[in-house]
């Protein structure tokens, strides 16, 4: 039910859901910036061109639900990232 409410907000504020994995929204704008918003459960992760643009979708999500943020993504989906001389590592 959470998931279905997110989905259509996240389609207001203008993002498409991939048609290969209901998870994956993403928006790209004519300038040629993009964003991409990955959810799974209760975590969700959010890349962008421009982090303008991960500003602009935090503020809009914090308008209508109560999140966590994080700075930089080192855990997701059980997934431990660093990034080390430009790679990243996954463990």
């Amino acid at each position: 039910m959470l998931y279905d409410q997110l989905a259509v907000y996240l389609e207001e504020i203008g993002h498409t859901r991939s048609a290969n994995d209901r998870c994956l929204f993403h928006r790209h704008f004519a300038d040629g910036r993009q964003i991409m918003f990955c959810i799974h459960m209760d975590d969700f992760a959010v890349a962008a061109s421009d982090n303008s643009l991960i500003d602009d979708l935090v503020t809009a999500l914090k308008l209508k639900y109560i999140i966590k943020e994080s700075e930089s993504l080192e855990d997701f989906l059980g997934v431990h990232m660093e990034q080390v001389d430009g790679r990243l590592h996954l463990s």
